[in-house]
């Protein structure tokens, strides 16, 4: 289980994802032809053009907001805890380390399982950015070399949002296998996802907000008909979605309880990050670590 800071959930932060949008060369052209006049190109004409362009180019980019797509902490450990939620049997760590060439996380992941709980290293290996976004994918293969599976870039827009993620063939990173674009609104808020593979739009996702807050979620697929629909209340939380519909207790430390009509729940903390889920009535329950990098 690798480490999600970006991907074709939720931008912003990410999702996200997250990442804003643009518009300011058309403000500029306009305040500055509306300053000249016509008969009078004086130096303080011209000078008065130029603070409005600069004002209006400002305002615009003010206008645009970055939703933090990421945390400054990384999920460090999974348990699975069996039916009761009690008896720990195998779990799954992730540790980190700086590869001082590059400034890059290298993450690798470590196995236990009873009764010995040795860990126990896996072959896949995960690189990040400084912003915990994700670089590479590798796995390891004999003699404990590393064959990279898969390389991610990111273009973003003026004020740092995300607004295309590509995965990339390592052997030939001109060769796009696929990508997901990324729209916002004023608020930095994402709007829409659509995912590709070559030139082909094969899924997508649009969200509407008021307020700032979150309040349906479409998906659709790749001819744009709607797969499902999530509706959300006041505080931003997904009630329904598609034939499952979801309460909530909430605690006094800020963390909540989702708690789903067919049995199962996720309990967040107040950084709205998972710590506890179970998928359904019965089954097995995971729990979920998180801290900083040291």
């Amino acid at each position: 289980m690798a480490l999600a800071v970006s991907c074709f959930t939720a931008c912003g932060d990410s999702s996200t994802t997250e990442s804003s949008k643009n518009s300011s060369k058309t403000e500029n052209s306009s305040s500055v032809s509306e300053s000249l006049s016509e008969s009078n190109f004086s130096s303080e004409s011209i000078a008065e053009s130029d603070s409005q362009a600069d004002s209006s180019s400002q305002e615009s980019a003010e206008k645009k907001k970055v939703k933090k797509q990421t945390s400054d902490e990384v999920l460090l450990k999974v348990e699975s805890c069996g039916y009761d939620g009690k008896e720990v049997g195998r779990y799954t760590v992730y540790k980190y380390e700086l590869d001082p060439k590059t400034g890059n996380y290298i993450c690798r992941e470590y196995e236990a399982k009873a009764p010995t709980f040795k860990e126990i290293e896996q072959d896949r290996l995960y690189e990040y950015d400084k912003d915990l976004r994700k670089v590479s994918y590798d796995r390891r293969i004999g003699n404990g070399e590393l064959e990279q599976l898969a390389i991610y870039k990111y273009e973003f827009d003026e004020v740092g949002n995300v607004i295309k993620e590509s995965e990339v063939n390592p052997k030939n990173t001109s060769i796009v296998r696929r990508y997901t674009k990324y729209e916002y609104d004023d608020d930095g808020n994402c709007i829409k996802e659509e995912q590709y593979e070559g030139s082909s739009m094969i899924a997508s996702i649009v969200r509407e907000y008021s307020n700032g807050i979150i309040t349906k979620e479409s998906r659709l697929d790749g001819n744009g008909n709607v797969k499902s629909i999530s509706e959300f209340d006041e505080k931003g939380h997904v009630v329904k979605e598609s034939d499952e519909t979801y309460t909530y207790e909430y605690y006094d430390d800020g963390g909540y309880k989702q708690i789903s009509a067919s049995g199962g729940y996720k309990i967040y903390n107040s950084k709205e990050q998972l710590i506890e889920e179970q998928a359904g009535q019965g089954g097995f329950v995971f729990k979920y670590t998180y801290g900083k990098i040291s």
